[in-house]
């Protein structure tokens, strides 16, 4: 989504039917505030929190939160919330997988960041759980209320969910997924949302009937027209894997007027406008071409496979993501990557298999973190390392760019054999210098129990042992941002 104001509440369109979650008293919303709240800074102190779901932790999972500060996050102060915590609705049964994917925006424009997550196990009978999505709103006391959106289909939010305006009405809307046995599907649940409503309904979204498995997807305006669109990854029997986008209209998303693009896919989406033309372009990352069963075609840009992983840029147009300009691809060979040169990107480093875009520097332009899980760090097979690259007016080049891995100077831990550090990524701005800081996760860390590195001016780690997280915490990374 590109930056624009966000006037008003958050717009959900998922699907329909459910019951609800048993909300706290409904309170009066607070006043608006001219500046919203950056993203999970939901006690409106100006440093963004640390935000871990461990939708396989305790009973039904849950949510781990540590305060930001001006020396970074405070891991002392560290909460852990979850369905059975005071003013948070619903009952923390087992299975129910909260604290899912979660996502953070200001969704009522309050000056408080408000988390979103998902819980695609609840309310499950027999075989079939509805799921649904949980709305934890900011306050100056921290994430304190809820709002239940509810489901009629099949595990909501087990992908993720995007914060995202489709229909273009200067409200925020929830983009999510709904699982199948014949289908996956998106749904939509539109906006305003307010701390005491109803609880919003997931709708299943207009779209391509065709696709039968959904494994990555992202949002962002990549035709300029005002109006957010979803870029997704698919499987489909019988047919062509790989990406296609449906474009945001008036009513929705719909499929009409939009390109599908089958050309190139890859296993992480993000979008961010690079090159600051005013449409949103597509990042594609450890990217390949698309297969194509029939062999009807070549494609005009064929990536190149004998590499570790490239993260090609297919740049924002009328015509949606790609358009008719050659797309921009960045690897472990391009000139002033770290470790660039003949032989630098290796089989099986992943480079790409996750993706941020935040502003590090502060100087307005987007800039890339690329994870690379398998990296090879000397013995360290499987190590994992992370790629930062800088943008620029026309966008990034790979000058400037810089490596950080667990042997990075300052940067806590050893690289070990199968860490996989980098296996996601998030940018939030942990210490209110106004620049963004790198949270990387590597949930194989510590024999599959995993940790979360936060790279500030002071850097530091975190995980299960050190934040004395309830038990059954394993893989703690694993859903760090949605």
């Amino acid at each position: 989504m590109r930056t624009r104001p966000l006037a008003t509440a958050l717009v959900l369109a998922l699907t329909a039917g459910g019951g609800l979650l048993a909300l706290a008293p409904a309170a009066t919303a607070a006043p608006a505030r001219s500046v919203p709240a950056v993203p999970y800074d939901v006690d409106g102190d100006g440093y963004a929190e640390s935000v871990v779901g461990v939708p396989g932790g305790g009973k039904g999972g849950y949510l781990t939160v540590v305060p930001g500060s001006a020396k970074g996050p405070v891991t002392g102060k560290r909460q852990v919330i979850s369905q059975a915590s005071p003013g948070i609705g619903g009952t923390d049964e087992a299975g129910d997988a909260f604290g899912t994917a979660p996502v953070s925006a200001d969704l009522n424009n309050d000056g408080y960041a408000d988390v979103v997550v998902g819980s695609p196990g609840e309310d499950r009978a027999h075989d079939f759980a509805p799921g649904r999505l949980v709305i934890l709103w900011g306050s100056a006391e921290g994430l304190d209320r809820t709002t239940s959106v509810t489901s009629a289909h099949e595990e909501a939010g087990g992908l993720g969910t995007r914060v995202a305006d489709v229909n273009g009405d200067g409200h925020l809307d929830l983009v999510t997924t709904q699982n199948g046995d014949e289908k996956d599907s998106f749904a939509l649940a539109l906006g305003p949302f307010e701390p005491g409503m109803a609880a919003p309904k997931l709708t299943l979204a207009g779209g391509a009937p065709h696709f039968t498995h959904l494994t990555a997807f992202t949002t962002g305006d990549f035709d300029g027209d005002g109006r957010d669109d979803v870029v997704f990854h698919h499987t489909a029997y019988e047919e062509s894997s790989g990406p296609a986008w449906l474009r945001g209209t008036a009513t929705g998303l719909s499929e009409q007027g939009a390109k599908w693009r089958n050309e190139t896919t890859g296993t992480a989406f993000a979008a961010a406008d690079l090159d600051g033309d005013g449409r949103d372009d597509l990042i594609v990352g450890d990217a390949r071409d698309a297969p194509d069963p029939w062999e009807e075609r070549d494609p005009s840009h064929p990536v190149d496979r004998n590499s570790g992983g490239v993260v090609r840029v297919l740049f924002g147009s009328p015509a949606g993501p790609g358009g008719d300009r050659a797309p921009l691809d960045l690897s472990q060979e391009t000139p002033g990557v770290p470790g660039s040169g003949q032989g630098a990107s290796e089989a099986g480093d992943h480079f790409g298999a996750s993706l941020a875009v935040g502003d590090l520097d502060g100087d307005g332009h987007a800039d890339l973190a690329v994870g690379a899980p398998g990296e090879d760090i000397n013995a360290a097979v499987d190590a994992g390392a992370v790629t930062l690259i800088p943008g620029s007016p026309t966008g990034p080049t790979g000058q400037g760019a810089t490596a950080v891995n667990q042997g990075t100077p300052g940067v806590p831990g050893a690289n070990e054999t199968g860490d996989a550090f980098g296996t996601r990524l998030l940018f939030a701005d942990l210490d209110g210098d106004h620049r963004d800081d790198l949270l990387s996760a590597a949930p194989a860390e510590n024999a599959g129990r995993g940790a979360v590195w936060a790279v500030t001016r002071t850097p530091l780690s975190f995980s299960p042992a050190s934040l004395t997280l309830p038990a059954k915490a394993t893989a703690f990374g694993r859903h760090l941002g949605s």
